[in-house]
């Protein structure tokens, strides 16, 4: 199993670095195009468009649940005593 881990860790690395360069030379190109009309679009940047518009794009809204919580009372009854010593456990023998 441990054989594994440096290909596995090399291919991570090569998508990683795949994934920089694919997304600078994707915001390269639509650098290239800010000039350009709509009608002279790459092959390019109308799969791109279409594949925008296959996904579902939705505003993200999070719905915020309020905690609740309920109150609870106690009823503390007191006690009043006098502590009373009846077993000494560490006193020395008593001899009378």
């Amino acid at each position: 199993m441990h054989r594994f881990r440096p290909i596995k860790r090399s291919v991570v690395v090569w998508l990683s670095a795949m994934l920089v360069l694919l997304s600078f030379a994707a915001s390269a190109h639509n650098v290239i195009h800010d000039h350009d009309s709509l009608s002279t679009s790459c092959t390019l940047c109308v799969h791109q468009h279409q594949f925008n518009a296959a996904l579902p794009s939705t505003e993200l809204s999070i719905a915020i649940v309020r905690q609740h919580f309920e109150t609870v009372t106690y009823n503390c009854r007191t006690y009043s005593s006098v502590h009373q010593s009846l077993y000494h456990s560490r006193a020395p023998p008593f001899f009378s």
